[in-house]
């Protein structure tokens, strides 16, 4: 029994202690960097250009020219659309989420539908790339 225990023990230093050296090694700063650098995305003109054209056909209505949820249709709406600028996004505000809740819209709502079935993939990646280039004004 006291085998077991002192086993027990010792595996369990090991294992804090190993999790203790990882937190603090330069493979674990190399891979958080790599986490943090999928948001320094840089778009091209030409990806922003068309998004900004496609956010005018499409999302102004509802969230306005500069993205403050103002638009002319926004006044019908409840819940009010999502201002891309200053409101914290409720479901992500990184590339990825947006381009993932600009393709599938919101469960359950009428007024932020899907977009992956009028938009092509490229276009869905650009007007995301757009949005995401609100946030940052």
């Amino acid at each position: 029994m006291k085998k077991l225990i002192g086993l027990v023990i010792i595996l369990s230093l090991f294992f804090i202690l190993g999790e203790t050296f990882y937190l603090h090694s330069s493979f674990a700063k190399s891979n958080q960097q790599k986490k943090l650098n999928i948001e320094k995305l840089d778009f091209s003109k030409q990806t922003l250009k068309e998004g900004k054209t496609l956010y005018k056909r499409h999302c102004v209505t509802c969230h306005g020219i500069k993205g403050y949820g103002d638009g002319p249709g926004a006044t019908n709406l409840n819940p009010k659309p999502r201002n891309l600028k200053e409101d914290k996004l409720k479901y992500g505000e990184s590339y990825n989420e947006i381009l993932k809740l600009v393709s599938n819209g919101i469960p359950k709502s009428k007024d932020m539908v899907p977009w992956k079935n009028v938009l092509s993939k490229k276009q869905l990646e650009s007007i995301s790339a757009y949005v995401k280039t609100l946030r940052k004004n």
